[in-house]
Formats: C-alpha cells, sequence, structure tokens
C-alpha cells in the first residue's frame, strides 16, 4: 500500500502504474482500433549523462519510461528501449574511449549495455548477486574495468561487463544493509575508490575495492546518509552530498579519510540541505552544483556562498558536458532542465518525453479543452489546449506527491477553476485560480495521506477525501474536515477502527448516496451524505476492490475492480454482487470506466493484460491491444465528443497512448500481444498506483488503485523527502 511506500521509500518495488491523462480532446492523435502514444509530460529523470566526444548527445533515464537520447543538446528527446526490459533508470554511464558504449543500471534487472549509442540495450548480469544498481563507473582509461554499486555490496567487472564478482573487503559496516548510493573513481589515481552509503557515512578503498576504510568522520560529516559524490579531476576535492545537513568537503589528497576528515562548504543561501545530486566541473573546485528536493543551488566560491538558480523543481540528477563546461544538465521530477551559460539561466525540455508518474487527472465537463493532473513527485499540472501543451504550477503547493485531483466540472475558464489536490503527507490543498496558487487545507483531517477526492456534483465546496481512516467530509471549501464516521465494518461484522478507502463514487441521481471500494475491505455504502456507513459486499467477502463505478442511466447498477477475482457487478445498488470475467484474462484490475454516453460500454484497465473493452454491459470483454507497448495500464478516461469515442490510457511507463475503438462483445478475447518492443515489462512483479476523476455530466467516479511490494533501495528521488 502507499504508506509501507511512504514508511519505507527505500524498500518500494518498482513497477508503478499511473492515473489516466487527458491529453487532447482532438482526434488528431488517436488510431482505429490502434494505440498511439501522445503527451510530452516529461518524466522523473534519475540519471544524466554526456557524451565526451559529442556533446550534442545526451543521455537521460526516468524512473518509469527507460532511456532517452538527444542528439541535439536536449532540445528534443527519443525513447532509446530496445531489449531493455527494466524501465526504471538509475544511472547511466557513457565509456570515454567508446563512447557509443554505454551502461545503465537499473532498479531491479542489473546492468544493461548498448554498444551503437542506445539503439539496442543488452542484459549483462553474470554474477551481479544483487539487480538494484544504483551507480555504474567506469575506470577512466581502461574500458574494461567497471564497478556497479548496489543495495549491500560493489561489484567489479574487468571483462567489460561480461561477469562480475562482490568487491566488498571485510570491513563489517559495508555489509550492514546500506544502500550504496554513489561510487567515484579518483581520476588522478583509479585505483582509489569512494562510496556513499545510505546509513554509515563514506568508504574508500585504496586497492580497487578488495579493501575498504570508514572515512566517515564520526564527530565532522554529522550526517551520514550520502545520496552522491563528486571529485575533480586532480582527485584532490571530494565532495559529498547528505541528507540533511548540506555539503561536506573531504579535506586531504586521500578525500576525507586522513585527520582533517570532513568539513561543512557552508550554508549562505542554501535554503534547502536535503541534498540529493552534486556536480562538479572536473577542471574547476570552485564552482559547485546542488541539487536538491526543492531546487537547484549554485556555487562559485567551494560552497562558501550559494544561489538558487532553480526554484520549486525537485532535482534527481545533474551533468556537465565535458566539451565544454558551460552546458549543464538537470534531471528534474518533470523533465530535463538545460543551461548553456554555467547555469545562470535556464530551460526546460520535455519534447518526446513522456514518462511522467501521472496519479491523477479531471476533464472540465462545462470546457472539455480543460484538464487538470497530479503527479507523484512532479506536483500539478493543467492545460488549457485540451492536452496539447502541459504546465507544472505548483506555487504553495508543500508536497509535489500528489495523489487525487478534484475540480469545479462547471468551470469554463482555466484561471477560475476551483480545484483541490491530495497529498502524500500535507493533506488537501485548494486552489481558486485553476492551480495557479494553492492553500493547505488540512483542518480536522484524521490522515495527511489522501488517497482519494471526490467533488460534489454541484457544490464544489462539498468534497469527500478518502484515507487510510475512512472518508473524510467538508461543506466548506476543505477549509474543515469532518473525521471518518460511523460503520464501517469488515465481512465478519467487525467494526474496522480504520478502513482504508481506494476510492469514491457518487450516486448521480441521488448526491447523499455514496459508496466507496476499500482494500481488504471489499464496499461500503453510505446513505447520509457520508455520515453513517453499512457494509455493501455480499459476494465480494474481503476482496481489495480498487475500482467502483455507478451506471449513470441506472443508478441500481454498480461496477466493481478487483485485485485478482476481476469484475464484479451489483444490480441491486450494491447489496449482492457476482462476478462477470467472460473474456478477462488479467483479472488484476485497476480501473473500470463507463462510457457516459453509452453506458453499456466498458473499459478496463489492467495490470500486465493491457485494455479490456465490453459493449454488453460487463457481460464479456474483449482486448483491445493492438499496438499497444506497455500492457500495465494504471487507468482510464473517455471522450464522448468523438466517434468512436476516443479512450485515454495511462500505462507504467510508455506515457499517454490513446485509441478509438470499434470493438464489440461478445467475441473471442484476443491472446495477449508479445513481449513490449518500445517499453517493455518489468518483470520483477511490484504494482501501481492510479486515481481517476472523469468530471462528465451525470458521471462522477474517483478511484484510486495502490498496491507495492517491497523492493530494496527505490531512491528517494520519487518521493519529495
Amino acid at each position: 500500500m502507499i504508506r509501507e511506500f511512504l514508511r519505507y521509500p527505500g524498500r518500494l518495488r518498482f513497477f508503478a502504474a499511473f492515473a489516466a491523462f487527458i491529453c487532447s480532446i482532438s482526434v488528431a492523435h488517436a488510431g482505429l482500433d490502434q494505440w498511439t502514444t501522445v503527451g510530452n509530460v516529461g518524466g522523473a529523470v534519475q540519471a544524466l549523462a554526456v557524451d565526451p566526444s559529442n556533446g550534442n548527445n545526451v543521455y537521460a533515464g526516468t524512473s518509469n519510461g527507460g532511456v532517452y537520447k538527444s542528439s541535439d543538446s536536449g532540445v528534443t528527446w527519443t525513447a532509446s528501449n530496445t531489449g531493455l526490459d527494466y524501465l526504471n533508470i538509475q544511472a547511466i554511464t557513457v565509456d570515454p574511449n567508446t563512447s557509443t558504449t554505454i551502461f545503465i543500471g537499473t532498479g531491479g534487472g542489473g546492468v544493461y549495455k548498448s554498444t551503437d549509442g542506445g539503439a539496442n540495450w543488452s542484459a549483462i548480469n553474470t554474477d551481479l548477486k544483487n539487480l538494484n544498481v544504483y551507480a555504474v563507473r567506469m575506470h577512466p582509461t581502461d574500458s574494461n574495468t567497471l564497478y556497479a554499486a548496489t543495495f549491500g555490496s560493489v561489484f567489479k567487472s574487468a571483462d567489460g561487463g561480461a561477469s562480475w564478482t562482490a568487491v566488498r573487503g571485510s570491513h563489517p559496516n559495508v555489509l550492514n544493509d546500506n544502500a550504496i548510493y554513489d561510487l567515484a573513481i579518483d581520476p588522478s589515481n583509479p585505483t582509489r575508490l569512494y562510496v556513499s552509503t545510505h546509513s554509515s557515512g563514506i568508504f574508500r578503498s585504496a586497492s580497487s575495492g578488495t579493501a575498504w576504510t570508514d572515512c566517515a568522520g564520526a564527530t565532522q560529516l554529522t550526517n551520514k546518509n550520502i545520496r552522491a559524490l563528486a571529485i575533480n579531476a586532480a582527485g584532490t576535492t571530494l565532495m559529498a552530498a547528505s541528507q540533511g545537513a548540506g555539503v561536506f568537503r573531504g579535506n586531504g589528497v586521500d578525500g576525507g579519510c586522513g585527520a582533517v576528515n570532513w568539513t561543512s562548504t557552508g550554508t549562505t543561501g542554501l535554503t534547502n540541505q536535503t541534498i540529493r545530486t552534486l556536480a562538479m566541473p572536473a577542471n574547476d573546485t570552485t564552482r559547485l552544483y546542488a541539487g536538491t528536493n526543492r531546487g537547484l543551488f549554485l556555487s562559485t566560491d567551494s560552497g562558501a556562498n550559494w544561489t538558487e538558480v532553480i526554484a520549486g523543481e525537485s532535482i534527481l540528477s545533474l551533468a556537465i558536458d565535458p566539451t565544454t563546461t558551460t552546458n549543464v544538465y538537470a534531471g528534474t521530477a518533470t523533465g530535463v532542465f538545460t543551461s548553456t551559460d554555467g547555469g545562470t539561466t535556464w530551460s526546460v525540455s520535455r519534447t518526446g518525453m513522456s514518462a511522467q508518474r501521472i496519479t491523477d487527472v479531471a476533464i472540465v465537463a462545462a470546457s472539455p479543452t480543460l484538464a487538470v493532473a497530479g503527479a507523484l513527485g512532479g506536483g500539478f499540472l493543467r492545460t488549457s489546449d485540451g492536452g496539447a501543451t502541459w504546465e507544472y504550477a505548483n506555487t504553495g503547493l508543500d508536497d509535489l506527491d500528489v495523489l487525487a485531483v478534484a475540480v469545479d466540472s462547471q468551470g469554463s475558464a482555466l484561471g477560475s477553476l476551483i480545484v483541490y489536490v491530495g497529498t502524500a503527507r500535507a493533506g488537501v490543498f485548494s486552489s481558486a485560480d485553476g492551480g495557479t496558487t494553492w492553500t493547505q487545507r488540512d483542518v480536522g483531517l484524521s490522515d495527511p495521506n489522501i488517497s482519494s477526492l471526490a467533488i460534489h456534483p454541484t457544490d464544489p465546496l462539498v468534497l469527500y477525501a478518502g484515507s487510510m481512516t475512512g472518508v473524510n467530509v467538508s461543506t466548506d471549501g476543505g477549509a474543515t474536515w469532518r473525521t471518518p464516521t460511523t460503520g464501517m465494518i469488515d465481512a465478519t461484522g467487525v467494526k474496522q477502527s480504520s478502513v482504508e478507502v481506494d476510492a469514491v463514487a457518487i450516486d448521480p441521481s441521488a448526491t447523499a448516496t455514496l459508496y466507496t471500494s476499500t482494500s481488504a475491505s471489499g464496499v461500503f455504502k453510505s446513505t447520509d451524505t457520508a455520515t453513517t456507513w453499512a457494509h455493501s459486499s455480499n459476494g465480494l467477502d474481503n476482496l481489495s476492490v480498487y475500482s467502483i463505478a455507478v451506471d449513470p442511466g441506472n443508478p441500481n447498477r454498480l461496477y466493481a475492480g478487483t485485485n485478482g477475482s476481476g469484475v464484479f457487478i451489483s444490480d441491486d445498488a450494491g447489496t449482492t454482487w457476482t462476478d462477470s470475467n467472460s473474456g478477462l484474462t488479467d483479472l488484476n484490475v485497476n480501473e473500470l470506466l463507463i462510457d457516459p454516453a453509452t453506458p453499456t460500454t466498458l473499459y478496463a484497465a489492467t495490470e500486465g493484460g493491457g485494455v479490456f473493452k465490453s459493449t454488453d454491459s460487463g457481460a464479456s470483454w474483449t482486448a483491445i491491444n493492438t499496438d499497444l507497448a506497455d500492457l500495465t495500464i494504471g487507468s482510464l478516461a473517455v471522450s464522448t465528443s468523438t466517434t468512436p469515442p476516443t479512450v485515454w490510457a495511462a500505462t507504467s511507463g510508455s506515457g499517454i497512448v490513446e485509441i478509438q475503438s470499434t470493438a464489440t462483445s461478445p467475441g473471442p478475447a484476443n491472446p495477449l500481444p508479445s513481449t513490449p518492443t518500445q517499453s517493455g515489462n518489468d518483470g520483477g512483479g511490484g504494482g501501481c498506483i492510479a486515481f481517476l476523476l472523469l468530471l462528465v455530466p451525470g458521471l462522477h467516479v474517483l478511484r484510486r488503485r495502490q498496491r507495492f511490494a517491497d523492493r530494496p533501495g527505490l531512491p528517494a528521488i520519487i518521493l519529495s523527502i
């Protein structure tokens, strides 16, 4: 569940699926009976590298969309994932001797190698015991010698990655459940290595990894959660990025392992001391870039003074063009920022990149060219042209992990829309100007982790917020909240002190009637505006229900999407339920969507089987997966302004795709396509997180689906911590 993710970000199993995204009202991009990709919303760029022999070539590794390559210094990007089965890219290194050879480290898939400039990839994991790789570094003059930093160990290859050997030495702290976040090689003495760890500071090896020395400096390195290292060409200056105490400099020729140890570079102007990444020009020890979770800072005097050069953005990675040190790249939670003047001015670069973790989306019924969305780590997005272009708008939004979005469906202008967002740690925020400015609204909230939101169809001041403790209700635009109320019991009749609500659905014909889908507790129903609740799950037992939808033409008919048991239907307003899975070959249903214009048509988003369609009210299902490269779908949305309707799907790493489907049911379910060629399959299991708010006349449904399995060491960059 998302709470486990938030408590233990270093233990998350990568493989998230996201919320659907209304990308365009136009049908210009939609394919008839085939999926096409739309939208340039950027993505979380966790790794960057510049070709040392041709600065025009830049590589970006994203958290879910794999590798993107730019051949024009970051102006435009193209996905480059052929042969890549794992899309969580945590490290990139380019061979300085043969720049068409590239290595990447993945979250769960180990190390991959390309010998043709990223066009094709092959896994090289022989004897690599831990496949969660945070850093890959190459010997500056010997292309056969590589190091991979993983959870708990460093691995070395002497044959260009064909095989690996652990080089942990005998120091116990290197092995004590530590994520080794970064590895630096002294360019003046490549037998000297440094590693940074999650909780034990920094270690040095003077023997290419065969033995290690603790360089923590017990009293001087005051924060031992070190996320990144930077070293100059002479090997005389080693910088360390800490998670809470700013930047430290290692003193002495041995990089801080001698008698002098470490000193703080200073905090003047450094308003955020949670440092995630560092970069230093190889030939300039006085110039230093420090990326934090809410901005990029530049020092031109070895860290004594700092200037914020990118504000508000979560900085995940940095790279400097070695051919001209004035070209600097910053990977953020929303894309790549580029500077051609050494960091003085910056421009955003997202063209061609669509790998964002979208969590929720809403289209405005009164003006369908207006849409808003939330992103995990990226905050709030909005569009006024039907999704052709998107803008991030986060002023006043203190938590950039937006998990849910709700918008007044009657609005007609972006600047006057009433919008609400639910966040991972800071509760609810509201905006009366379409997201230009935000105000926190958490008075009375029982839980600041808001998993879902639903707004009243005619009164935008009435709001429902689903959380781990049930449903919170506000009647004053979120200014105050009524805490969860009575009646939430499980299938055995036991009252629950807290019920995790994944989605809220409002009966469009009687707005005092609400339904909630919950994790492990089925469905609950209220007929008195969420004052009291009754268990409404006969036939569902204690299943985890991730999606619930009310038929706008027949409010007695409900649909529920479950984890592992497929689709259930109720024809008596939730009193009893029956499964209906004919043709549905994947029973992990993340989202159910009703076509509001033709309620007998439904769509189901699944975790590994792509998208299914029913034209007979859910009696039978047909897969509609032609050209759908990524079969992990988080959620769906439909526009009925086209004929056939245009369906949008949010994938696990291929951005937003859309289709105009003419398929009908009943009929044989299409077999699942072969292994995706564009973005691949996570292959390591996991889960996803997704939400949907489709604001169309007569239909008000919000669902949230959240399920994660632990995996050591997903970088904390995913969350704004």
